[in-house]
């Protein structure tokens, strides 16, 4: 994902995010896109992710999760799950409402 992709992205727009951590592998999800934020004293914009499948799930038990967050740090942007770093993959944008067929990646240029 470039900057101008992460400069796109919309508050509750769906997005579908290829990428690995160190507790489940890869792994492609649906995410909500959240809020966005700026940190002046470190330079970095931030976008808030939720993940769908568990969004109403921990709603009604009460459950507090560690957030998906996306950070635009000098052109270059990063994934994390609360404090633990994620390799970002790729990324699919889904317009409207999640859809059956399968999402089309989009893979860094020094993926392809």
């Amino acid at each position: 994902m470039n900057k101008e992709n992460f400069y796109d992205l919309k508050p509750r727009q769906i997005i579908y995010l290829r990428f690995s951590d160190a507790w489940s592998g890869e792994q492609l999800r649906p995410f909500r896109v959240g809020r966005r934020s700026h940190s002046k004293k470190y330079n970095v914009d931030s976008l808030k992710l939720e993940r769908l499948e568990t969004m109403a799930d921990n709603k009604q038990k009460g459950f507090k999760v560690a957030p998906y967050i996306l950070r635009c740090r000098g052109g270059c942007v990063s994934l994390s799950h609360g404090d633990m770093a994620c390799s970002l993959r790729g990324f699919s944008l889904v317009p409207g409402e999640l859809t059956k067929e399968a999402p089309r990646v989009v893979y860094p240029n020094e993926w392809l």
